[in-house]
């Protein structure tokens, strides 16, 4: 049985490519890759931006569950579920947590203290954040800096992230200090472009750069 089909994404190839394009982030922190090409033929107003709706369309299965922070939330909730056969677990069990809109500092601090974090036993039974912002830019310079060093990086590398909370730096590294405990993060634009940190990567920042 295949997935559902609400509109012309294909769900094989489309799905892969953005797949090999997340796998790329992921082990190559910092980079920026597009998926402007693979989310151009969903359709709009699902209550999610269509590289949320990409991700989760490539995420999502009868083997994992995930959870919604979005206005919307029982309407996106049953698209997704009709249409990738998972299920939709609370904050503290959900494997994906897909972010529609901006958090706050303290938004932020609360979820992160509840999502799952895995164990030193099984590390991998953690939650992956899933954030939509407004803009990634390694020129910037507006919003979040983060530089970052770590596993897949040569010495250092850096990009602004418009829409993330301003205390994601130091609330994650908090969240990530018991290696391999922690959680990943994976950040898209509106425009499609997206970056991985995993929870490898180590982040310093020069602070938030504010709009002129």
């Amino acid at each position: 049985m295949t997935k559902a089909n609400y509109d012309t994404f294909d769900f094989v190839h489309g799905t892969q490519q953005i797949f090999r394009k997340l796998v790329d982030c992921m082990a190559r922190p910092g980079k920026v890759n597009s998926l402007k090409e693979d989310i151009w033929p969903i359709e709009g107003d699902r209550g999610l931006s269509k590289a949320l709706i990409g991700l989760a369309y490539t995420l999502l299965d009868r083997e994992v569950s995930f959870y919604i922070v979005c206005e919307e939330k029982e309407r996106v909730e049953q698209f997704l579920k009709w249409s990738t056969f998972s299920t939709t677990g609370t904050l503290q069990t959900a494997d994906y947590i897909f972010i529609q809109h901006s958090l706050s500092g303290g938004e932020f601090l609360n979820l992160v203290n509840q999502v799952k974090c895995g164990t030193l036993t099984d590390p991998h039974n953690s939650a992956t954040l899933i954030f939509h912002v407004e803009e990634i830019s390694v020129e910037g310079p507006i919003g979040l800096n983060l530089i970052m060093s770590g596993p897949g990086i040569k010495e250092t590398t850096s990009c602004y992230v418009k829409g993330l909370p301003t205390n994601l730096v130091e609330v994650r590294k908090e969240v990530n200090k018991e290696f391999p405990i922690g959680v990943d993060i994976i950040v898209v634009s509106s425009s499609g472009e997206m970056v991985g940190i995993p929870r490898t990567t180590m982040i310093e920042s020069e602070g938030y750069v504010w709009d002129m």
